[in-house]
C-alpha cells in the first residue's frame, strides 16, 4: 500500500483539487469519530483501545493493596489490564515488584487457556501472582479470570488480595505453579 500510495494519489489529485472540502470535512469527520470510539466516549464489545487517557486521569487503583501487607515486593506478578492503562504495571515495578512479561500490555499473552497451557506457561515464567482488572476482563472476555477463580475451588490458588471497589482481584498461584514442572522454553509447552 505504501508503495502504491504516490502512484495512486497522483492519479486522483485532479479530482482531490476539485473536491477538496468534502474530502478535508469527510478526513475531520472520520478523524473525529475515531477519537470518540477509541476514546471511551461510547463503550462496545470489541472495542480497540488507546485514547483513553483523552478523558481520564491515570489513577493508582492499586495503592490500598500496596500499603496492605498482602502485596510482596520481589515476587512476581502478571497483571492483566487494558492495553491502554499500563500504568499500573508501572506502578507495581515502582513498589518493588517483578513483572512477569515486559512492560507493555501487547507482550502480556493474552488468550484463552487450557489448565495444561495455563500450568506450563505460569510455571515458565514463574509467576507468583496474578492481577485481574475488572476493565481487562470486560474488554478481553477470555477464560483466564474463570480459570483462577476454578483454582482457589480447587484449593491450588487463594485470593491475596480482592480490591474494595471491586476493580481488581490479586490471585497467589504459588501453590499451583509449585506444583507444575518447569520447562526451559516456552515452545515445550502446548500452545
Amino acid at each position: 500500500m505504501w508503495f502504491a500510495a504516490p502512484f495512486v494519489l497522483s492519479l486522483v489529485a485532479p479530482w482531490l483539487r476539485r473536491n477538496y472540502r468534502p474530502v478535508l470535512g469527510f478526513g475531520f469527520a472520520s478523524s473525529a469519530l475515531g477519537v470518540v470510539l477509541l476514546g471511551g466516549f461510547i463503550g462496545f464489545h470489541g472495542a480497540p483501545s488507546g485514547y483513553w487517557g483523552i478523558l481520564h486521569d491515570s489513577s493508582d487503583v492499586y495503592a490500598a493493596f500496596f500499603a496492605s501487607p498482602e502485596f510482596q515486593p520481589g515476587m512476581t506478578y502478571r497483571v492483566l489490564e487494558p492495553s491502554e492503562r499500563e500504568d499500573g504495571m508501572y506502578r507495581f515495578m515502582r513498589h518493588g515488584a517483578v513483572l512477569s512479561n515486559e512492560f507493555f500490555t501487547e507482550s502480556t499473552f493474552h488468550r484463552p487457556w487450557n489448565m495444561e497451557q495455563y500450568g506450563c506457561y505460569t510455571a515458565f515464567k514463574r509467576v507468583d501472582f496474578v492481577v485481574v482488572e475488572q476493565a481487562w476482563e470486560h474488554r478481553m472476555h477470555f477464560n483466564e479470570g474463570d480459570l483462577l477463580k476454578s483454582l482457589v475451588y480447587r484449593s491450588q490458588a487463594r485470593i491475596a488480595y480482592a480490591d474494595p471497589r471491586g476493580r481488581f482481584v490479586v490471585y497467589n498461584i504459588q501453590s499451583f505453579v509449585a506444583g507444575q514442572h518447569r520447562p526451559s522454553s516456552l515452545s515445550q509447552c502446548p500452545l
